[in-house]
């Protein structure tokens, strides 16, 4: 169901701690588990410090990698960063069932041809998992990166 470098807003993602609102994200798919869990990083549109350049940053306050403006005229329209801190995987079952009851809905499909560095960047991240990067990698290589 979910392909490398498709971008999904997830509706219920967190709850607001002040009012109990259940809040979206959005989120970029990396690539798969072994187990074809869905390996994720969360984009954000909050500057909060992070770079423009150089467009893949793992330090401090906030790793991220920049994507500029995903997509002028769609719900991508701000300037957007991949956030490389820790984040789970999401269960393949769990993410089916998500989409069916259209919590989860697909937005937009980032260009393979600029999924390469960023694949590259968030693979490297301090926090990203061994599995995670085993399955970035792989997605570069189905890519066909150099």
């Amino acid at each position: 169901m979910a392909e490398i470098g498709q971008v999904w807003r997830d509706a219920t993602y967190y709850t607001e701690p002040e009012t109990g609102e259940q809040l979206a994200k959005y989120l970029l798919v990396l690539g798969f588990s072994k187990s074809k869990d869905i390996i994720y990083k969360l984009l954000t549109s909050r500057v909060d410090h992070r770079p423009t350049q150089p467009v893949c940053s793992h330090g401090e306050p906030r790793p991220g990698f920049y994507m500029g403006i995903p997509q002028t005229g769609g719900a991508l329209f701000k300037e957007t960063w991949l956030d490389l801190r820790e984040s789970d995987d999401y269960d393949h079952y769990d993410f089916t069932d998500l989409v069916e009851r259209g919590t989860l809905t697909y937005v937009y499909q980032i260009p393979s041809n600029q999924l390469c560095e960023l694949l590259e960047c968030a693979a490297n991240a301090p926090d990203t998992m061994r599995s995670q990067r085993d399955g970035m990698m792989n997605s570069r290589a189905e890519l066909n990166c150099s």
